[in-house]
Parts: structure tokens; sequence; C-alpha cells
């Protein structure tokens, strides 16, 4: 089967605060339509509302259109964003609320920077959306603890992104009690690389994004390309360290040298490549899929390390699993980790 260019034509968007402000649509709205592959027209511009609203799938938009729409939900956003950057600095409420108020502002800027990676505008917002949530992250690392608890979390397709960057960014903030290379200004921009660790998926076809059967060995390969993808789109821009191209590239590679793009092994990965690794298959497996529930904490760390026993640096495996423990001992349990470690 081949790939579609129609693929890269199409933008899913959420639309709740369009349908908020208007009572007929403002452009034309598709839905994809996996029996025959392709993009179909869910309701014409000028069409009521009420067309799309008990419509639960993903929604899409033509390329052509995406102007209108950012211009239609842009004062939305800028109202989340100066709610966000307020609310970090207020101590006097609550981090639930606060990390609500995360979600509810990165959701936009992170998707809008996602689809448009040649806008280094674009790009520098979502870079400013992680340093003011790295100042949250930073003073209460149980916001780790927080995320199997909100609603949101069950909303996998963004959200994967975000939740990866915070497990990350708080992984990496723990790390640094132990080891003092790891700076704020690292902790900043590998986890703006881990933000955009996929950005390669933007060139992989929906039709293959979309199967819930198993992929053909060209789809499988087509989804390996992303990694790769990803690394080339940034690698001739200023705007990321080598080290965080790295995370973008090497974030599937295997502990056991299984993985991909080059199958690499042990310390042969870069370093904070194997830390996203953990904190992105963590995320994907405690989230509800289509095809399967989530899986509690205890479980999802239980098969990380029965059953994909060899695709992770033990050592940072153990290391992660203070991270989502009691936040009292962080510093002795990390030592004890430290021995276990040089005695093996």
């Amino acid at each position: 089967m081949g790939f579609s260019i129609e693929d890269f034509y199409y933008f899913k968007v959420e639309l709740s605060d369009i349908l908020k402000k208007f009572d007929n649509l403002p452009l034309d709205i598709y839905y994809y339509n996996t029996d025959n592959e392709c993009y179909c027209l869910l309701a014409k511009k000028d069409k009521p509302v009420s067309f799309v609203i008990k419509y639960k799938g993903e929604k899409f938009i033509k390329k052509e259109d995406y102007s209108r729409y950012a211009e239609i939900t842009y004062p939305e956003n800028i109202k989340k964003k100066k709610i966000f950057e307020e609310m970090v600095e207020d101590k006097k409420i609550l981090n639930d609320e606060k990390i609500n108020a995360m979600y509810n502002y990165g959701d936009y800027t992170v998707e809008d920077s996602l689809l448009n990676p040649e806008d280094d505008k674009k790009i520098q917002a979502a870079k400013n959306f992680v340093n003011t949530s790295l100042k949250l992250i930073k003073r209460d690392l149980a916001i780790v603890d927080r995320l199997k608890h909100l609603e949101a979390y069950d909303l996998y397709t963004l959200r994967h992104s975000v939740n990866t960057f915070i497990l990350a960014s708080s992984f990496m903030n723990v790390l640094s009690m132990v080891d003092n290379s790891i700076d704020d200004n690292i902790i900043n921009d590998i986890s703006n690389a881990v933000i955009f660790k996929d950005i390669g998926m933007l060139y992989i076809p929906r039709y293959i994004l979309s199967k819930t059967n198993m992929l053909s060995d060209e789809e499988m390969e087509a989804i390996k390309s992303h990694p790769v993808k990803g690394y080339e789109l940034f690698a001739n821009k200023n705007i990321f360290s080598i080290k965080a191209l790295h995370v973008i590239k090497f974030h599937h590679e295997k502990y056991n040298g299984t993985g991909y793009p080059e199958g690499l092994n042990k310390t042969d990965i870069p370093f904070f490549a194997r830390i996203t690794t953990i904190c992105d298959t963590y995320d994907s497996l405690v989230s509800k899929k289509t095809y399967r529930n989530k899986m509690t904490c205890i479980d999802t760390i239980n098969f990380m390390k029965k059953q994909m026993c060899g695709y992770f640096d033990p050592k940072l495996l153990d290391q992660f699993i203070v991270l989502l423990g009691p936040k009292n001992f962080i510093i002795k349990n990390l030592k004890e980790i430290e021995k276990k470690h040089l005695n093996n």
C-alpha cells in the first residue's frame, strides 16, 4: 500500500472553542475514513455546529484553512498562556490547578508548533511553554504523582508529548541531586527536545498511524523512520544542541542493541536519549489506548523490568523508580542505587 500525499494537507484540530463561539461552522470540517483510507467531508462551512458535535472521532481541517483556525483560537490561547504564567508564580494556588492550567496552555502551543515545525516563532512559543513549566516542576517533584489523577491524562495523542516532557524533566531534576553535570541549562535544553521527539511522525501517513491491527513490514519501516526525519528537520536549525538532537534521533534505541534507527547498545546510546526512552515507554504504557486499557504504575514498572528486560539502562530504570516513589528519601535511595550498580 502506498503513502497518500493528502496526509500532509490535513491538520487535526480541537473544536471546543469554535463550538462555543459560533452557531455556524466557520470552516469545512473533515474526518478520516479508516475503511477507505481517505479524508471525507464531515460538515461544510456555514452549516450549524450541531453537524459536528455528535461526531466523537478526530476532526480535521485543510492546510489552507489553518490560518483562519489559528486566528479564531488565538485570543483564547493568549488568555490561557497568561493565566498559566500568573498561576505558576502564585503560591496560594494549589499545584493541581496549576497542572490543569499547564495542559490548557500547552495543548494548543505544543500542537501548533508540532504542526508548523518550519515556523521558528511557533517553535519558540513551545520553548517558552517548557521554560514556564519547568519552574513548576522544579518546585514540586510530586507533580508526576498527579498525572494519573487527571481526566485529561486519557487523551493520548497530544498529551503523550507533554506527559513525557514532565516525566523527563522531573527525572533530570532528581538526577541532578547526585550528578552536578546536570544543571538547569541542560534540563531546559533536553526538555525542549523531548517535546519534539516525535515531530517526525508528521511525515508518516495517517492511515498508518490510525491502524489498530498489525502493521505490514513496509508500514513498520515508515514508523521507524520518524526519529531520523525529526532529527533532519532540526539539524540545520540553530534551535537545539547536539545532545538535544540526539534525544530526537535515538529515543527508540534499546540498551540491548535491538532498537532503531542505528541499533546502538548500552552507553553508545546518548545518556539523555536513554532517559527519554524510559519516560516515553512509561507514559505510553500507563496511558489508555484504543486497543487496551491503561496500566497501573506498579504494573507498568513490573512490565518494564520483566517483559521488557534488556530494553533500558538498568541503573537509570532503578533511578526512575525512585522518582515515582516517596519523595522523602530520594537522595538516600539514589545513593543506594549508585552503590548497587557500582558493585555489579
